[in-house]
């Protein structure tokens, strides 16, 4: 009978998918900030409002409404708000694994600072994204953004191959798919309409973002293995 080996000492131990708290505190926070909005949105009407992208629904072109509210009242905080405002426990739920998981993977590899603009980014721009292609003022959730750090994700792999920056390629398929599933409305019954216009600006917008971090880490990377 062969003795059981010992593990080394020194072996690393395997990365949890699960981040623990002191690895992706911004996370944790962003989905505490997620389950505020869910219960938010199980609140009467007018306690929402405030958090929407507009206090009101406007019809025609809209832009010019918004902007002078925005200058007149200094409201500046509902560009980013709706993004935590979630409609149903479906879709807290499916944002929230999404969340730690994603946001998980970047932030431990990623500066605190570039990750935390890397979500401020992509919110911002997927709500606005969300407001042109559908001028509506009771959207929200936080899947912009999740889309965003998928391209965020995707660029870096591309980009910065050496990266431990690595999505398999399940995750991916089913990130596209879910995407196509929503452009096409066959999630709409189940989680509720879908956010399109947040999503695709959002996926673009991390992108974006993820081709400027890949530089900053394939110099990194290069410059770990010329050391010494």
């Amino acid at each position: 009978v062969q003795p059981h080996p010992h593990p080394k000492k020194n072996a690393p131990m395997p990365e949890s998918p699960i981040p623990k708290f002191s690895q992706a505190p911004i996370t944790y926070v962003l989905l505490v900030l997620s389950i505020l909005g869910y219960l938010l949105g199980m609140a009467p009407p007018s306690w929402r409002q405030p958090f929407l992208f507009f206090p009101i629904t406007l019809d025609g072109f809209v832009w010019p409404a918004v902007w002078h509210y925005w200058l007149a009242t200094n409201e500046y905080w509902r560009i980013i708000t709706p993004t935590f405002l979630h409609w149903s426990a479906v879709h807290i739920i499916f944002n929230g694994l999404a969340l730690v998981d994603f946001g998980g993977r970047l932030e431990r590899q990623l500066p605190r600072m570039a990750y935390l603009g890397l979500f401020l980014f992509t919110a911002i721009v997927s709500n606005f994204g969300q407001f042109t292609f559908v001028p509506r003022v009771d959207f929200g959730g936080i899947s912009g953004a999740l889309f965003g750090y998928f391209g965020c994700i995707l660029a870096i792999q591309w980009l910065a191959p050496k990266s431990a920056l690595r999505l398999p390629l399940v995750f991916v398929l089913f990130s596209l798919g879910m995407l196509a599933a929503g452009i096409m409305g066959l999630l709409d019954k189940v989680i509720g309409p879908m956010a399109n216009g947040a999503h695709l600006t959002g996926l673009a917008a991390g992108f974006v973002y993820g081709c400027f971090i890949a530089l900053f880490l394939k110099k990194r990377l290069e410059s770990a293995a010329i050391k010494p």
